[in-house]
């Protein structure tokens, strides 16, 4: 269906995945179990083929811009970013499992869900030098 859009189409649609995932983004900066990294990195990528302008904004940023740069030039995360993840994404499905899951089926849906999400960012690279000293970790 996408291959049938025309550019204009396809600009917009990523445009608005964009702007969707920076606002997620910057909703986890305020919430603990929202994430950031990877809604950042999403708007970068769609912002990379839509909009020079919000791109070079976001990779400038002096708080986003340096680990969204290094996944892109590295493909891997810091090992504190990761074991964060995998800690809130435990808390997180464990608390849906118990609280808003009604019956068994419900439960082990939720557990499915919890291991698939939890072995792909298990399978994320760790980056093997830290990270520059001048770079604020508090917001990714």
């Amino acid at each position: 269906m996408i291959q049938r859009l025309n550019h204009k189409s396809k600009r917009l649609i990523l445009l608005l995945c964009g702007h969707t995932a920076l606002v997620l983004g910057l909703i986890g900066l305020l919430l603990p179990l929202v994430p950031t990294s990877p809604f950042m990195i999403l708007a970068a990528a769609c912002y990379a083929r839509t909009s020079k302008r919000f791109y070079h904004m976001l990779i400038t940023n002096r708080y986003f811009g340096p680990p969204i740069l290094r996944w892109r030039a590295e493909r891997c995360i810091e090992k504190r970013v990761k074991l964060y993840a995998l800690a809130l994404l435990v808390v997180t499905f464990t608390a849906s499992g118990l609280l808003f899951a009604q019956t068994i089926g419900e439960s082990l849906f939720v557990f499915a869900v919890a291991m698939v999400v939890m072995v792909t960012v298990a399978c994320i690279p760790v980056c093997k030098k830290p990270a520059h000293s001048n770079t604020n970790h508090n917001t990714m």
